[in-house]
């Protein structure tokens, strides 16, 4: 491999995105069958069946949320641009800025687990936080000053990288990460927490 070639390169990953999108189609057609729904009149026995359960109007609002769901991944199955790539030139992340933040700017990275206190910790979320050497002259989208302590509790970085639905795994992200930092940085201050 060249030093002008990408250490890695991520996209959204097709196959889990089809997979949720299955999966949100498959609760609506659930939905549709509690409520009897008429394949002949599927727009008149939805009404009916809404106003008539006790509980419609609860379907009603998952209905509606499972189908923006759905059409958000099917939309990410068709998105083939480059979310995060790691290179020579520093760390690009899609969702965190329009510009690759440089090797020098970057003073450690790590994991993080975010544990849900509903879900009883059965579904952590997983985060690689980033941070900065000067955070104040980051272009990441910054938080609303009300949620930037809940947003550096949370994540603990200046950055957040998430792989779920991306094609490459987040121990591939933070191999990568780490095979940049020992190729490229030179700073100083960089130092990696694994």
């Amino acid at each position: 491999m060249s030093d002008d070639e990408p250490i890695l390169e991520i996209r959204y990953s097709r196959y889990k995105n089809a997979l949720f999108m299955l999966g949100g189609l498959s609760f609506i057609v659930g939905v549709f069958w509690i409520l009897k729904v008429d394949p002949n009149n599927i727009w008149g026995s939805l009404v009916s069946g809404i106003k008539t359960h006790e509980k419609g109007w609860i379907f009603a609002l998952g209905i509606l949320f499972l189908t923006g769901c759905s059409v958000g991944y099917a939309w990410l199955i068709f998105d083939r641009r480059v979310q995060i790539r790691i290179n020579e030139d520093g760390l690009y992340s899609r969702r965190s800025s329009k510009k690759t933040f440089p090797w020098r700017s970057i003073s450690s990275f790590k994991k993080v687990n975010i544990r849900n206190p509903r879900s009883f910790g059965l579904f952590p979320f997983r985060l690689i936080a980033v941070y900065l050497l000067d955070s104040a002259k980051s272009t990441a989208p910054k938080p609303p000053s009300r949620l930037k302590k809940l947003f550096k509790y949370w994540t603990d970085g200046d950055v957040s990288i998430q792989a779920t639905l991306m094609d490459h795994s987040q121990q591939d992200i933070m191999d990568a990460l780490q095979t940049a930092h020992q190729k490229y940085a030179s700073h100083p201050n960089y130092k990696f927490k694994g």
